[in-house]
């Protein structure tokens, strides 16, 4: 099948950061991810963090009525809003003990996805990008803190964000993902009229979680 273009990145800290997200997120690896119980809520996290280290004021993000919140993470198929009922108490339960007063939400998210990859258990090592011990606390969240220009520092989990994206919202930028190394297969690249069903969307009413 038809693949985007991979070239090599200059100025990349690990040679083995660009293996890794390339055999991951090649051809098959989209029923590999699927098996991941926790995979949707950590698609829509790196996401998540995307955004967080772009716009590192926006406080939009962590607002449960915002349109495509944080919170909405939590939903069988982000960014769709779904009954309480629907939502993963697992998702919301961490979400809860760790993003209220969180002085940093780029390392905060990063230790959100780290605790639902774990949940999801072998099917989610099997296809993601690993956990890193201490991940936003001792090393680097977003690329502009190590001097890079893509969003999130880790080559593996930016093409895990964009394997997401491209999967579930249609986006992706020829360009970026071949200067990043990313290697994703096109036929799986979500409709527009896919993708544009997800977007923009918020949480109201009877649809707010409990705990907020």
């Amino acid at each position: 099948e038809q693949r985007t273009a991979i070239e090599h990145v200059k100025n990349e800290p690990l040679q083995s950061e660009q293996v890794a997200a390339i055999t991951l997120f090649g051809e098959g690896s989209k029923l590999r991810r699927a098996a991941c119980p926790t995979w949707q809520h950590i698609g829509c996290l790196d996401d998540a963090l995307e955004k967080a280290c772009e716009e590192p004021s926006n406080k939009n993000l962590i607002d449960v009525r915002a349109t495509e919140s944080i919170w909405m993470c939590c939903c069988p198929k982000p960014y769709l809003p779904c009954e309480k009922t629907e939502r993963s108490k697992a998702c919301d339960e961490v979400m809860v003990s760790m993003l209220p007063g969180t002085s940093s939400l780029p390392a905060t998210i990063l230790a959100i996805r780290a605790q639902l990859h774990a949940i999801g258990g072998e099917a989610c090592t099997a296809s993601l990008a690993p956990i890193l011990q201490d991940e936003g606390a001792v090393t680097a969240a977003c690329g502009h803190e190590v001097g890079l220009s893509r969003s999130i520092a880790r080559q593996d989990v930016f093409c895990e964000m964009a394997a997401w994206q491209w999967e579930e919202l249609g986006d992706g930028d020829d360009e970026e993902l071949a200067a990043n190394g990313c290697q994703l297969v096109r036929s799986q690249k979500a409709s527009q009229h896919e993708g544009g069903a997800r977007k923009g969307h918020n949480l109201t009413g009877s649809r707010l979680p409990d705990e907020l």
